[in-house]
């Protein structure tokens, strides 16, 4: 039989992941404090959680850079988009995800999860602008 082989996720994209999951949190926790302005309070805590995501597979290298990449374009677009609201703070977070992204030479992202990546957030912006009630 076949050895299941453990891999773990490379130092550096870890603590890229995990400084861009401390930003949010932190930028979470001053929202709660000094107020959130026009933002409801669940907003932030969605972007905690997607922020998030990507330390759930780190026993999963290569699932962990797209995961990056994924969520890291997306809370690009959604820190644009959202910066006038107060959202500026993942900004950076998001670029924290997408140098995690890269930052691991035996996993680089493929051609597939970088279009993927580029054409997903437009969508869903679309998608969310489309059926939000206004």
């Amino acid at each position: 039989m076949d050895k299941v082989v453990q891999e773990r996720v490379a130092r550096l994209p870890w603590r890229l992941a995990l400084a861009a999951a401390a930003v949010t949190a932190v930028a979470t926790v001053c929202a709660a404090i000094a107020g959130m302005g026009d933002i409801p309070g669940v907003v932030h805590l969605v972007l905690l959680a997607a922020v998030a995501l990507p330390l759930l597979s780190g026993a999963a290298p290569a699932a962990f850079c797209r995961a990056c990449l994924l969520v890291g374009t997306t809370l690009l677009w959604v820190s644009i988009l959202g910066a006038r609201f107060g959202l500026w703070p993942v900004l950076l977070a998001s670029l924290l995800l997408l140098a995690a992204s890269v930052a691991d030479r035996a996993n680089p992202p493929g051609c597939a999860s970088m279009a993927l990546a580029g054409m997903l957030p437009p969508v869903f912006l679309l998608v969310g602008f489309c059926l939000a009630p206004f």
